[in-house]
């Protein structure tokens, strides 16, 4: 009786992983459709949310919710860490400032629509910090994020033909293909759809550490070229930097753990001949202009100078709440920083170019510390060999790094860059999490 019992118990827990796995794709895959919105109205002048009734982007939040119930129900905590405890202690103070935020944007009279976007992406990245600790989670994205990649990279690939609609709809795109015979990258539908393949690095990183050699492994190295090409194309410096920061960080924590020449070279000879090949198919020369300027453009800190500027004394400590913004008045036709109008009458800005003072902007320098405290443990986990040696954790350090530091000159999270939100939440519980903290209860069983 106790083994047939047992045997039902597996048999359960399995049936509930088994559906948390498609409750992680359909967030996914949910996302994107989301975001391919725009050329589905293209080709056919009906928009996705006038066939499904609703904006698909309602769906994302439900079955994420669904995924974490279950992971939580088949999973069981066996032991506990200081560095655990702590970040727990942090999230909770975070989710609090968070509903102030929202309650004092709502009281100060903050734009709804943009106090809205915010909730989402921040209940995204929540929902991402409560189910990022589990291994098992990050198992079971791996194969259907290979797919969703390479689904995702074909209307990416079709959006490059066409102009952006906003483009289209003000007669630019004629003008600017009537007078230079062409339109840039950033012009193009595909610079508008990109963002949707920024979950790469997760797949990324566990084909390079994967030891099996199959057609997941190509699929998913391959993953990087497929980004970086787009990057290349829209001339995008940081991204592209970004792209090319994820090889040199993963080559050095990997000598750090486990020091080996040979597969050193394993590494690096592929990522060099892919480069090689890449360049060869899409012109560089665009790219190596605009980063030769970088010095000359001090757009984003002029943009930054300009909040903080505007911020008084509390501001400065609890921001202007979600949906807060900031005017920019000339220096938007001065440097085209991109105001818009953010409510009636009133023309402004509710993000930034540079990430870091984004939760400034909405938060003060509370909500700053509080972001900034959930990547602390980048400092020494590298420390713990046993703790890197397992593959999901050192998935989650790796990504950290590169976009911890490359959000110093690059922008938030948003809800047009959802998988960004995703990746800081999953990578900021997997790094404060110890090593088999989280068994399977199925495990447990057998």
């Amino acid at each position: 009786m106790k083994d047939a019992r047992r045997l039902g118990l597996i048999k359960k827990y399995k049936k509930e992983r088994k559906l948390g796995r498609l409750y992680l794709f359909l967030f996914f895959f949910f996302v994107g459709y989301h975001k391919i919105d725009e050329l589905q109205f293209y080709y056919s002048g009906i928009a996705l949310k006038d066939l499904t009734f609703i904006s698909p982007l309602f769906l994302p939040p439900i079955f994420l919710i669904l995924a974490w119930i279950k992971y939580k129900k088949i999973h069981l905590k066996v032991k506990s860490s200081s560095s655990y405890r702590w970040f727990i202690n942090f999230r909770s103070l975070f989710i609090i400032f968070f509903l102030f935020l929202i309650v004092y944007g709502v009281l100060i009279g903050n734009p709804p629509f943009f106090i809205f976007t915010e909730i989402w992406i921040y209940l995204i990245v929540i929902l991402c910090m409560l189910i990022g600790h589990y291994d098992a989670v990050w198992e079971d994205i791996y194969k259907p994020l290979v797919i969703l990649f390479w689904i995702f990279f074909i209307p990416v690939f079709l959006g490059t033909f066409i102009p952006r609609l906003s483009l289209i709809e003000s007669g630019a795109a004629d003008y600017l293909i009537e007078k230079q015979g062409f339109l840039t990258g950033t012009g193009t539908l595909a610079y508008d759809l990109y963002p949707i393949l920024d979950f790469f690095p997760i797949v990324f990183i566990l084909s390079v550490i994967r030891k099996r050699f199959d057609l997941w492994k190509i699929l998913g190295l391959c993953t990087i070229l497929g980004y970086l090409g787009f990057q290349i194309f829209f001339q995008k410096r940081a991204p592209s930097i970004r792209g090319l920061t994820y090889i040199v960080v993963i080559l050095i924590t990997l000598q750090l753990i486990q020091p080996s020449l040979v597969r050193f070279l394993k590494l690096a000879i592929p990522v060099i001949l892919g480069f090689v090949l890449l360049t060869s198919l899409i012109s560089i020369d665009g790219l190596v202009k605009r980063l030769n300027k970088s010095g000359e453009d001090k757009s984003r800190q002029t943009e930054v100078s300009i909040l903080l500027s505007q911020l008084n004394p509390v501001e400065l400590m609890v921001g202007r709440g979600l949906g807060g913004y900031f005017i920019l008045g000339k220096a938007n036709s001065k440097f085209s920083l991109g105001d818009y109008e953010v409510k009636e009458g009133v023309r402004g800005k509710i993000n930034l170019h540079i990430g870091f003072f984004y939760p400034i902007l909405k938060g003060g320098i509370i909500f700053l510390l509080l972001t900034l405290s959930f990547s602390l443990p980048i400092m020494y986990r590298w420390l713990d060999k046993r703790w890197m040696m397992n593959k999901y954790n050192f998935t989650a350090y790796n990504i950290l790094i590169v976009i911890f530091l490359y959000q110093f000159i690059e922008g938030p999270f948003s809800s047009g860059v959802t998988f960004l939100g995703v990746l800081f939440g999953m990578c900021w519980s997997k790094v404060a999490t110890s090593t088999n903290q989280f068994l399977l209860r199925e495990q447990i069983l057998s």
